[in-house]
């Protein structure tokens, strides 16, 4: 059984959300981008991770939802489903591990003078506000993936059933 493509009404879905994911992974590329020219560069580099590995995944299916004349080949559900789940582990863990790495999870000033803790403290949340859209909209595509996942996994129990 062939799967759906562009028109039907599945496939059109399918193709909007994935079109959403890549868009969002697009724009994680930007604030991370943005993020290093601030100075912020190893607080993103997990941006750069899953927002690249993103891409890689959703716009090969994108082009063949879009290709109307079945001419692309597209991955099976299960491999779908596989490739979502990695995603989805990807984006939902690796930018947020890595922004916690880099920032930690509280500021201690030890011994330092006042000056030079209120200083780090400054520069700390400048680098929490330029970096928080480099892990949180990651998180969103691996909740998008969550959903691709389940559809792989559905089309791919449906398949199996009807063959």
């Amino acid at each position: 059984m062939v799967r759906s493509r562009f028109p039907k009404p599945w496939g059109i879905t399918q193709l909007v959300l994935r079109s959403i994911s890549a868009g969002l992974s697009f724009a994680t590329l930007i604030v991370a981008i943005y993020a290093s020219a601030r100075g912020h560069g190893r607080a993103v580099v997990g941006s750069y991770i899953a927002s690249i590995w993103a891409m890689t995944v959703d716009v090969p299916e994108i082009a063949g939802l879009a290709d109307s004349s079945r001419r692309t080949p597209r991955c099976t559900e299960g491999m779908t489903a596989f490739l979502s789940f990695i995603t989805m582990l990807i984006c939902g863990i690796v930018p947020v591990a890595v922004q916690i790495s880099v920032s930690g999870w509280s500021h201690e000033c030890g011994s330092k003078p006042v000056e030079v803790c209120r200083e780090e403290e400054r520069l700390r949340n400048e680098a929490d506000h330029d970096t928080l859209l480099g892990w949180v909209l990651p998180c969103v595509v691996a909740g998008m993936h969550i959903f691709f996942m389940i559809f792989g996994c559905v089309g791919l129990c449906t398949r199996k059933r009807n063959d």
